[in-house]
């Protein structure tokens, strides 16, 4: 006889030949091996702490080395998400296949930018006032400022003289 085993969610197993006797007993052994529900999503150069989303349910954190793993997708499209304080966020729509990696580049685009402040005429030194859209303004001592993208507005202000903005 020739034995043919299949089982829902296996792959199916190589089909055995197996001869029976009268008051004999036969076996046949078949090793079923199950087929992966999920994929792995493989993440590189993320900046070291990007939250890491699938369908925007948090999975994690990218390690120190930019690198992070998840082994338990749902095949499946699923949008994926990397995102960090002063980064522009980075998603896709990733079709994961199962038992798949599916690798993702994690790099993302810095939204800060850096306002250098001179004053002058020589010997005048301006209270320097910054203010974000939707923001109070704050004094700044420091002439040079990393800040995130936006629209800002400078005020300089010297003793009995009109405010200047830009």
């Amino acid at each position: 006889y020739t034995v043919k085993v299949a089982k829902e969610g296996f792959q199916p197993a190589a089909e055995q030949t197996g001869e029976v006797k009268v008051g004999k007993e036969t076996s046949l052994d078949f090793s079923l091996i199950k087929i992966p529900t999920v994929a792995t999503l493989a993440i590189k150069g993320a900046p070291v702490g990007a939250e890491i989303l699938v369908d925007d349910r948090r999975l994690g954190v990218a390690h120190s080395d930019g690198s992070f793993t998840a082994n338990d997708i749902e095949i499946g499209r699923h949008n994926v998400t990397i995102r960090k304080e002063n980064f522009r966020p980075k998603s896709a729509g990733l079709v994961f296949v199962s038992g798949g990696v599916m690798e993702f580049d994690g790099a993302l685009a810095s939204i800060m930018g850096t306002l250098r402040i001179d004053a002058g005429p020589a010997g005048v030194s301006p209270a320097i006032f910054i203010q974000r859209e939707g923001e109070p303004p704050r004094p700044i001592a420091d002439r040079t400022q990393s800040l995130p993208e936006g629209d800002y507005t400078i005020t300089g202000r010297v003793a009995g003289q009109q405010d200047v903005s830009v």
